[in-house]
């Protein structure tokens, strides 16, 4: 069987599940089940790893960063 290795950004996932389930009151994202999202994914692979990453945002003196770097 075909070996794979899941890497979710988390960021982009995190909006992207947001915008999908802002209608729907019953959805708690916390609660999402992303070892299930990836077994569905890669369902005819073997998954070998899952890794969850978040950039790192630098700090600076302008507003987008400050605003940024507090959203984080």
């Amino acid at each position: 069987m075909k070996k794979a290795i899941v890497f979710i950004d988390g960021s982009n996932f995190y909006f992207r599940l947001k915008e999908l389930t802002r209608n729907l009151e019953n959805i708690c994202l916390l609660n999402f089940q992303y070892r299930g999202f990836c077994k569905w994914l890669c369902k005819n692979f073997d998954i070998v790893e899952i890794r969850y990453y978040i950039g790192v945002i630098k700090e600076k003196e302008d507003i987008k960063s400050k605003e940024l770097f507090k959203n984080q």
